[in-house]
């Protein structure tokens, strides 16, 4: 399929191990732990300064 779209002019990435292997990855994600917050609030109240912030101080967001 991958050559086919290629031949179409189509931007084609070949996934290493295949999709099994690429389903397997994502399905695992998902049973991983992840420490999350979530930063609320209405217009105007600083959520984006506070994730600017953030950015500064080299935290992933």
């Amino acid at each position: 399929m991958a050559s086919a779209l290629d031949l179409y002019g189509f931007e084609v990435y070949l996934i290493e191990g295949g999709c099994k292997h690429y389903r397997r990855w994502v399905r695992d994600q998902f049973e991983q732990q992840y420490q999350l917050v979530i930063l609320g609030g209405m217009t105007g109240s600083g959520k984006t300064r506070i994730l600017q912030q953030l950015q500064n101080l080299n935290e992933h967001g």
